[in-house]
């Protein structure tokens, strides 16, 4: 009888250990860049080895996986996230590895999380370029996002290289976006860069009515009250 119930428990056993190794990490439960800059300071240390890394940016997360074209130590994990069609908000957390595998840097969006490892490259020289990342499924809003690039190279047809400086939202919430935060960083590794997700996640908060949205754009507080008289 013994034997039975063991038989039945090791399946429990074996979920409650899984469960306890899971980091429990969600990309929407980080609604600011503070937050996630915060959150992947904790789970991802330096010297953390790239299976445990990606074990939680793409097996908890649902990230996809971008190797770099040139660099075999450096990957990100991209999550584009769809806010009611007015804006394509991207997590792009990049990492570099030594060749042990163990973790140098970790980015979000492009800037560094710890102090202490290297730092991403940043704008210099004196090549400028306008740069465009079209963003078509936020119809209702920002459908093109634009930056200044310097290519480093001076290929064309190559971008990886490329540095920019441009500005996103700071909180991902269609009611707030917060204040505008400026960027100096990689293309590759920026919410600009042109690699594209297979799938899109789509927003779990609140989305605003058309009608808001129109008053969003018009500058009118959708508590303002139109008046029905004219005055004295």
């Amino acid at each position: 009888m013994r034997v039975f119930s063991l038989f039945f428990c090791l399946p429990l056993l074996v979920a409650s250990a899984a469960a306890q190794d899971s980091s429990g990490f969600d990309f929407q439960s980080n609604q600011t860049l503070e937050e996630m800059q915060s959150t992947v300071r904790s789970l991802a240390p330096l010297g953390a080895d790239r299976d445990d890394v990606r074990s939680i940016f793409l097996g908890e997360g649902g990230a996809e996986l971008f190797e770099h074209p040139t660099e075999a130590r450096r990957e990100k994990y991209v999550v584009d996230i769809n806010i009611c069609r007015l804006y394509i908000w991207r997590w792009n957390i990049s990492a570099d590895y030594n060749r042990s595998d163990e973790l140098r840097q970790i980015y979000v969006n492009g800037e560094r999380v710890h102090r202490r490892g290297p730092n991403a490259r940043q704008w210099r020289g004196n090549s400028l370029m306008m740069g465009f990342r079209p963003r078509p499924d936020a119809d209702l809003g920002e459908s093109s996002l634009s930056y200044l690039a310097n290519d480093l190279d001076g290929d064309m047809e190559t971008w990886e290289d490329r540095t920019i400086w441009g500005a996103g939202p700071s909180r991902m919430d269609p009611s707030n976006m917060g204040e505008m935060h400026m960027y100096n960083t990689e293309l590759w590794r920026s919410i600009f860069d042109h690699d594209d997700v297979t799938e899109m996640q789509m927003f779990r908060g609140d989305c605003p009515t058309v009608d808001e949205i129109q008053a969003m754009r018009d500058g009118v507080p959708e508590s303002a009250e139109v008046p029905t008289e004219k005055p004295n």
